[in-house]
């Protein structure tokens, strides 16, 4: 079976709701700024350039909002392994 015939198992479909909630709280959690570039660079494929010019701060600010949200996604779903990085990098 190939990785584009993969069919998830319910209890696989479940887990992947679940880890997809907890990111969404936590995101929803990060500080408002934080949260603007963070979406703006993983959700809507914006450069960093680009986030910075629209939001009128360095790319260095950028880079160092990417990061905080970045290390509390790691943080809060440690446990979650490779299915956080799918479900991440996915969007």
């Amino acid at each position: 079976m190939s990785v584009a015939d993969y069919q998830p198992s319910p209890a696989e479909m479940v887990q992947f709701d679940e880890l997809q909630r907890k990111i969404e709280q936590t995101i929803e959690q990060l500080p408002s700024q934080c949260k603007r570039v963070f979406l703006l660079s993983r959700f809507e494929n914006r450069k960093y350039q680009e986030i910075a010019d629209e939001l009128q701060i360095s790319i260095k600010t950028v880079e160092t909002h990417i990061s905080k949200a970045l290390s509390t996604l790691r943080l809060v779903l440690k446990d979650e392994g490779l299915l956080f990085l799918i479900v991440l990098f996915s969007c």
